[in-house]
């Protein structure tokens, strides 16, 4: 897949934090790391990243909150998100899922695993820019003739009246 996406790590421990940023460097992936949910909002806005790993019990934003948020936020592509937690109980995976998480996995996590998990985000994050990229190829052919390339009568039928 492509190994070059960025990724932002939110972990509020230092160590596991550092444990899973070398891990994932060592498979190609540039990591943002944040220490909440709230930090990695902010800079989620600033420089939109595709794929957020998530701990869920963190100060400030936890992870299922950080969830929510992200998906009542229009990045301008899919974020796919990987809530890595503790938290087990099955009410807990149905709560992250329902919160707006994509996948779920339970601490200690198989790096295997989870390299796994983000061949699935890569893949999914790859269909979505494709569609996105058709869906655009439509809209232009949709307004201009396949032969000329020029705009086609419906683009000057719905745009003349506007121009003059």
């Amino acid at each position: 897949m492509q190994q070059n996406l960025e990724i932002m790590l939110v972990e509020d421990s230092q160590t596991q934090a550092l444990k899973f940023q070398l891990m994932l460097e060592s498979h190609g992936y540039h990591v943002e790391v944040a220490q909440n949910g709230l930090e990695a909002m902010n800079m989620l806005l600033n420089n939109p990243i595709s794929i957020v790993i998530s701990d869920w019990v963190m100060p400030e934003m936890d992870g299922s909150e950080l969830c929510r948020a992200i998906r009542q936020h229009d990045f301008g592509g899919y974020v796919y998100i990987i809530l890595l937690t503790a938290k087990d109980a099955q009410a807990d995976i149905i709560e992250g899922l329902k919160a707006g998480a994509d996948d779920y996995l339970t601490k200690p996590v198989d790096d295997a695993e989870l390299m796994a998990r983000l061949t699935t985000a890569e893949r999914i994050i790859t269909l979505e820019k494709a569609l996105k990229k058709r869906n655009q190829e439509i809209a232009l052919l949709s307004i201009t003739d396949p032969l000329t390339k020029v705009h086609n009568r419906g683009y000057l039928t719905d745009h003349l009246p506007i121009a003059f």
